[in-house]
């Protein structure tokens, strides 16, 4: 309940200030911010895009990989002699670190892509 040293109504030329004040409040903020926004939200874009390709690349690579393990083991389980199953482990292994080192060189770019995709929007944009 208001008191006699409480002011029943604001001046309306206090309130006409406050809010000029306000607009350009929002209007310097919404100047700051939205761009802003817009360079987080295509950095973040082209980020996931990114992503679900590392993703891909991923999950392919595990499935040859895994594939490759069977067909391994069904060979090596059907050598004959010593010297066949080494000769067939060293093809393997061969052949396995060959894919491997490839997959990593393959991430290695794919994350330095996903990277400079990320930061090119934003450089571009400041």
């Amino acid at each position: 309940m208001p008191n006699d040293q409480t002011p029943m109504h604001k001046s309306t030329e206090a309130s006409t200030r406050a809010t000029q004040q306000s607009e350009e409040t929002k209007s310097w903020f919404g100047a700051a911010v939205n761009p802003a926004m817009n360079i987080w939200a295509q950095s973040n874009a082209a980020l996931l895009k990114h992503v679900g390709e590392v993703a891909d690349t991923m999950h392919q690579f595990s499935q040859s990989r895994l594939q490759a393990n069977i067909d391994a083991c069904k060979s090596l389980s059907s050598c004959k002699d010593p010297a066949e199953l080494v000769g067939q482990q060293r093809e393997y292994m061969e052949t396995a670190t060959t894919q491997y080192s490839k997959h990593a060189q393959n991430m290695s770019e794919r994350t330095v892509a996903m990277i400079k995709a990320a930061t090119n929007n934003a450089a571009a944009e400041s």
